[in-house]
């Protein structure tokens, strides 16, 4: 180990010892007897990078000067800094296992990412496994780690914990599985679940009927992606003059009016007449000779996905009359949208004319 920075005088043989002679060297020891000036621990690499474990609580391995201080107190920042010596260039972005297993053991089975607030913790890296509890709090973030204990969101409030066979997010009130996930797909949910959007599952999605008292056309949009299935109910709609009634459909680039292939019959106790198209402007819902302007039409439009992969449609469907002569009409056809269908739009064939009674509503499922 090195001498230090400082010296002291050396007395020849028959030198008189004076009170002077002796509070000068034993000054000159005190003054200089600091961090900077004492001898180091690093005469050499090898001794630099001495390092001693210390322990674990309860099994700790006791310093017996100060060097052995200066070993342990080296050995847990390499443990911390994760390189190949205590003074290597400290890992960023990615903590090895190893350094959160030692974090992990020095807080009891607990590790603590803070974020905001603080220095954000970013933990990454093939794969992270973390065993007790795991607290997140800010904007920490962990990429692919795995779990074996339980996950703690916010404040012991809820907790994400894994079973053999399932997932379930459970509250610390009771500890009762609030959410229930089955490797099946089969989901459980203890109490009442809300919706403040559309809904897309087993179940259908009704939206808000529109009145058609006014204007050449009524759209519904917003329709989500993954439905397979819209189903337009029309009660006493009526236009201003005699024209056919007509269905168009569309995507986030609007309403298309282009390439429908369409069909309809009309039959009543005066007429029985058909009438059809291909590469049409839209779906006309009634054959040529229908649609009187004191006519109201009520019934059912079904619109089925026929490829998901081509956005593909088709349309089936049946409306009844309030003439005197008890008219039905039937319709069919289909149109492949350019993108994902999200917007349907009742209208007339010419879309000029104006509606003046009745209302319209959709529903939708997947």
């Amino acid at each position: 180990m090195s001498t230090g920075l400082y010296s002291h005088t050396t007395r020849a043989t028959g030198t008189v010892l004076t009170a002077a002679i002796y509070n000068s060297d034993h000054v000159n020891h005190i003054t200089n007897q600091n961090p900077l000036m004492t001898g180091a621990y690093s005469d050499n690499a090898s001794q630099m990078q001495t390092n001693t474990d210390p322990g674990a609580v309860g099994s700790e391995s006791l310093a017996s000067s100060l060097g052995g201080e200066l070993e342990r107190i080296r050995f847990v920042i390499k443990r911390l800094a994760g390189g190949a010596q205590w003074y290597s260039t400290p890992v960023t972005g990615t903590f090895p296992t190893s350094v959160l297993t030692s974090i992990v053991d020095s807080v009891s089975g607990t590790l603590i990412l803070k974020g905001a607030g603080s220095t954000a913790a970013t933990i990454t890296g093939a794969k992270v496994a973390l065993a007790g509890t795991v607290s997140v709090a800010g904007a920490a973030t962990l990429a692919a780690a795995s779990f074996s204990g339980t996950v703690s969101l916010t404040a012991a409030v809820s907790k994400i914990v894994p079973g053999a066979t399932s997932l379930s997010l459970r509250n610390s009130a009771d500890n009762a599985d609030n959410i229930l996930i089955a490797d099946n797909g089969n989901t459980t949910v203890r109490g009442t679940m809300t919706a403040t959007g559309g809904f897309i599952g087993a179940g259908s999605v009704l939206a808000t009927e529109q009145n058609t008292t006014s204007g050449t056309s009524i759209d519904f949009t917003g329709i989500p992606s993954g439905v397979k299935q819209i189903t337009m109910n029309l009660i006493g709609v009526s236009v201003d003059t005699t024209i056919q009634l007509a269905l168009q459909i569309g995507d986030s680039g609007g309403i298309e009016n282009t390439g429908y292939t369409w069909g309809a019959f009309t039959t009543s106790t005066a007429i029985t007449s058909t009438d059809a198209g291909a590469t049409a402007a839209s779906f006309k819902l009634m054959a040529s000779v229908s649609g009187n302007a004191v006519d109201t039409y009520s019934g059912q439009l079904i619109l089925s996905l026929e490829n998901a992969s081509t956005n593909t449609w088709t349309l089936s469907g049946f409306l009844v009359s309030s003439n005197a002569t008890t008219r039905m009409d039937i319709c069919t056809g289909s149109k492949a949208t350019s993108a994902v269908l999200d917007r349907v739009r009742l209208t007339t064939s010419s879309g000029t004319a104006n509606f003046d009674a009745g209302k319209v509503n959709i529903q939708y499922q997947s």
